[in-house]
């Protein structure tokens, strides 16, 4: 996940702070009854969302600032939204440990509880909808702030749709139609960017012999793979918002 975007209410992990890997599942709540002659019945209590921990570095001259910032969000108990990769969860931040073994190096690990996992959803809304699409709009438009400009094009003509909706909450499936139809239009372009860029992650490394070559190499694969994630977290908060719409359409 060297590569990858991981977001806690709005803190956005950086470099080392970033983690190798975060886990996703749960387990199935059940319940089991033995019965006369070794027979077993399970029944099945819904799905239960497992916790969120992983650890990573803090580097830096302000390596004691930034784990103080995310130790404020253990402190104020609040629920916080939670992403990487194009999943979402609220989460609450349960346990945070950083060890100052100097002033520019801070390991850390963080333990959050899963509130909420929309992939688990029964459906209905929490919040309203204008909240739900409002947020992970704002989101994408600052994650593909340096995209393509198909790509920011695309997310522009997304919010024209959506404010064009006074009341998105209880909307009729034909108010929402432009807004959805956006919605996969801007999806569509964000993965077609995505598959543009994936020959420039596969171009293979020059021989070394060149230092100027070889740096540019290494800059260009940056560049790429930083772009890549941009865009796969962008779409994947823009897939959530043409779900969202489709939801209250239906």
């Amino acid at each position: 996940m060297a590569t990858g975007q991981v977001i806690l209410g709005g803190f956005v992990f950086q470099d080392y702070e970033i983690p190798d890997k975060i886990a996703i599942g749960g387990k199935q709540s059940h319940k089991i009854h033995d019965t006369i002659g070794n027979n077993r019945v399970v029944d099945a209590m819904g799905p239960m969302p497992g916790d969120k921990t992983w650890s990573g570095r803090f580097r830096g001259p302000d390596a004691v600032a930034r784990a103080q910032a995310i130790d404020a969000m253990r402190i104020a108990g609040g629920e916080v939204d939670l992403t990487w990769f194009g999943l979402f969860y609220t989460v609450l931040v349960v346990e945070f440990v950083a060890n100052t073994e100097k002033v520019n190096e801070v390991p850390y690990t963080i333990t959050c509880v899963t509130v909420d996992d929309p992939g688990q959803d029964g459906g209905g809304f929490v919040a309203s909808l204008d909240s739900l699409v409002g947020g992970d709009l704002t989101t994408a438009l600052s994650i593909a702030a340096q995209a393509t400009a198909d790509v920011t094009g695309a997310l522009s003509g997304l919010a024209g749709t959506v404010a064009a909706i006074p009341q998105l909450q209880g909307s009729t499936t034909a108010v929402l139609a432009p807004a959805l139809l956006s919605a996969q239009s801007a999806s569509t372009v964000i993965n077609s960017d995505i598959a543009a860029n994936d020959p420039a992650l596969d171009a293979a490394s020059p021989d070394g012999s060149d230092p100027a070559v070889l740096a540019a190499w290494l800059s260009g694969m940056g560049s790429a793979a930083s772009a890549q994630s941009n865009l796969a977290d962008a779409a994947g908060f823009v897939s959530r918002i043409g779900l969202n719409l489709s939801l209250a359409a239906n």
